[in-house]
This record gives C-alpha cells, structure tokens and sequence, in this order.
C-alpha cells in the first residue's frame, strides 16, 4: 500500500518528485520480490483470501513496466507449488480464513475435505488471468487441468462494486457488489480476459465509487485490504487487456504488461 500511495502522489507530482517516487516505487518492487525469494512459504498460500494481498503487489508491479519475468517466474513457481498441494493433500489454499482453522490445515486428507475446503476461489482465477497476459501458456493450461480433473466443484469467481458498495465498502458492509462467478480457464487465455473486461464494462459502479470519481483511488484498496474483500479486476484488467481500456479515467494509469 506504501507503493501504491507513492503512485498516486505520483500522478500529480512534479517531474522532480515524479522521479523520487518512481525510485521509491521500484525499490519496493525489488524488496517485495526479494522477501518473496528470501521466503519459500509466499509460493504457498494457504488460505485463497490471501489473494487480496497478491494482487495488491501485482497492482504494484504494474508501476514498473520491466519486470514481467519476474511476475512469470513468482506466479508460475506459485502454480506449481498449489497443483502440487492440491493433488497430495497438502496445505492447499483454503476458504479459511481463522487461524485455529488454517494452523490443523487440512484436518483431513480426503476428497470429502478437500472439496469442502475448496468450495470457491478467488486465487485460481487472479493467478490465470495474469498468467494468461504474461502469455505463461503451461502454468495457465496447468491450472486448467488442475480445475478439470480436481477442482471442477470449484466456483472460480471474482468481486465488482455495485450500486450498494458506495455505502458499505468503506465501513466493512459485506450485503454489496456481484460475485462473477463460473469464469473458465480451460478455453484459453484470451476468452478468460474478455470475459473479465465485457463483466467490468457491465457493472459500471465502480466508476461512480466516491474514491474512484475523485481520484483518490488507494482509499478503495485500503478499505479492501483492511475488510478482506477482493480487489475489484477494473483495478488491472485494462493493463492485461490494454486494448479495450476499462473504468474511469481517475483509477491508475497502469502499463501493458507481458
């Protein structure tokens, strides 16, 4: 979030202080990559809520238009790490989210528990859009196969704002926005995106969210950090599918990835 406060001061800065932030920016890119490599367990997610905080780095990365290798390697080292997990029964991602729960993780290494544990996701369909425009075709086909042969029970889903999020996203109100929900990524890539960005342009209230509308667009992140509720795809779709540009004007000026 320090980054990404940084891109924002950014946006209106002078060139001087324009250059200071894009340093700082770049520095907290190369640290988070760092932890990442310094810490074997961040290719682990145990619980599929971690990835608010996976897309907010990748959010990040998108301030620095050269290291898309590095997003591959993270997200494709990710991939392999939960394919793995899920087919042995091991500490796969979860819908858990207390940490009684997530520490006895899995409780039982069976069918019966693991499709309970993995009624729904949000990670799988991040990590497969992003895989997917960095045109990392194996780790995408691999999730793909993972979803047909282990997961099919699987609701692969993301979040939108709707009309009602204005009055309750930023208090934590959890009655608000639409779950896009059965997103496939077992057509391709292409067909996965274009689905996300045609949903984004049909569920327009993200535009008219007062932190959007204003410019002020890192308030909306934090408060989804802060309730855990998923970062809405407009934040990044228009950078994956750059052609068909997505939202308001006043959410980050991202760059084409890939």
């Amino acid at each position: 979030m320090a980054g990404l406060w940084s891109v924002w001061f950014a946006e209106t800065a002078s060139a001087e202080e324009r250059a200071v932030n894009q340093k700082k920016i770049q520095d907290l890119v190369s640290e988070g990559f760092n932890l990442v490599a310094q810490n074997p367990m961040l290719f682990s997610p145990i619980s599929d809520n971690q990835a608010i905080d996976i897309a907010l780095f990748l959010q990040l990365t998108l301030s620095c238009g050269h290291i898309s290798t590095d997003i591959a390697a993270w997200l494709t080292h990710m991939t392999d790490r939960i394919d793995f997990a899920v087919r042995t029964h091991g500490k796969y991602p979860c819908i858990y989210t207390e940490y009684r729960d997530l520490i006895h993780h899995p409780q039982e290494k069976s069918d019966a528990y693991r499709k309970e544990a993995t009624s729904a996701s949000i990670l799988i369909p991040l990590l497969a859009s992003w895989l997917a425009a960095l045109g990392v075709d194996e780790a995408f086909a691999k999730l793909g196969e993972l979803k047909r042969t282990q997961l099919e029970h699987c609701t692969l889903q993301l979040w939108l704002p709707d009309e009602l999020t204005e009055g309750s996203v930023y208090i934590g109100g959890r009655d608000h926005g639409v779950a896009l929900c059965d997103l496939a990524i077992s057509a391709g890539g292409s067909e996965l995106l274009d689905e996300i960005a045609n949903a984004c342009r049909r569920e327009a209230a993200f535009e008219s969210l007062s932190a959007i509308a204003t410019g002020y667009w890192p308030i909306l992140l934090v408060a989804c950090r802060h309730h855990r509720l998923p970062i809405p795809p407009h934040f990044w779709i228009s950078s994956l599918r750059p052609s068909e540009p997505v939202g308001n004007e006043a959410a980050p000026r991202n760059v084409k990835i890939g």
